[in-house]
């Protein structure tokens, strides 16, 4: 038997491979293969890092606006997500970092009326405020389309 082993697997693969190793069990061999993500998931990733790098996403809540720009079915390549941890989930395997927990996150998405982009927002009546969140899943939407 011939075990792969990358870098990154955890110490206790690594100890319990070469175990195996010096029992005569198994031969282990190093592999160093990049994980490489599906095209569609690179380009959110990709979307994601930009909008943060631009400020775009000024809050840790703002992800709400994706994730319900999203669930709208307005990103034809993603498919809604079963729930705020599956969002959640999603950005972390993209290394995705300040992603409001589960309970403010819901709080926000739950505060959105009507269909984008002609949302409004029952935690705030400012116009200002409105039209900016509204603006963070424009800008999502906009540079996911474009590839950016």
């Amino acid at each position: 038997m011939t075990i792969l082993l990358d870098s990154t697997d955890p110490d206790w693969l690594k100890d319990m491979a070469n175990s195996y190793e010096k029992g005569g069990l198994a031969k282990v061999v190093g592999c160093n293969v990049a994980l490489q993500l599906p095209l569609v998931d690179a380009r959110v990733q990709k979307t994601m890092h930009s909008l943060i790098q631009n400020k775009i996403i000024k809050h840790k809540f703002d992800h709400a606006w994706i994730m319900r720009l999203i669930d709208e079915g307005k990103v034809r390549e993603l498919s809604m997500f079963e729930s705020v941890n599956s969002y959640r989930g999603y950005m972390g395997e993209l290394d995705i970092d300040g992603v409001a927990g589960v309970s403010t996150l819901s709080k926000y998405y739950n505060t959105v009326d009507g269909e984008f982009p002609n949302w409004t927002f029952s935690d705030k009546n400012d116009n200002f405020e409105r039209l900016r969140r509204i603006n963070v899943a424009r800008c999502f939407l906009a540079a996911f389309v474009k590839g950016t």
